[in-house]
């Protein structure tokens, strides 16, 4: 499995042509998180705190009605892409789905408060800003 930097060079510099320096910069505020087969990443009504990376793993978004309590199948996410519930994260208000890990996963997340941080600092981080906050009126809701 691929160290941490490694996938982050990867994701991000094809993603958000990212060079190697400002991804240097931001290492200290991701980290690694080991999320067990059946464990969530983000519930229903809850605000998405955490943008991630999949290292290893595999992951659906679901939604369940209230009144029937039936579960219906949205999206799945796999390794090396990003795994958010963007609304939820960008506008800091409760996700309407659940994100649960379909197997024993790995992921590399970033907390929405470093990343403001990040954004306001001279790097290459302010284009990631704009990507996102144009993208979040384009993306479905989840």
């Amino acid at each position: 499995m691929a160290d941490k930097q490694q996938v982050l060079n990867e994701l991000l510099g094809n993603f958000a042509g990212m060079s190697e320096n400002d991804v240097a910069v931001s290492l200290p505020y991701w980290r690694t998180r080991k999320i067990e087969k059946g464990d969530f990443f983000n519930m229903q009504n809850i605000v998405c705190t955490d943008l991630a990376l999949i290292n290893k793993g595999l992951f659906q978004i679901y939604y369940v009605y209230p009144e029937t309590q039936e579960e219906k199948n949205i999206y799945f996410f796999s390794e090396r892409q990003f795994l958010v519930s963007f609304r939820s994260f960008i506008n800091q208000y409760p996700c309407a789905y659940y994100i649960q890990a379909m197997e024993d996963a790995e992921i590399i997340s970033i907390n929405y408060n470093d990343l403001q941080y990040l954004y306001s600092t001279p790097t290459g981080w302010q284009p990631f800003d704009k990507f996102s906050i144009h993208q979040k009126n384009d993306s479905f809701d989840s």
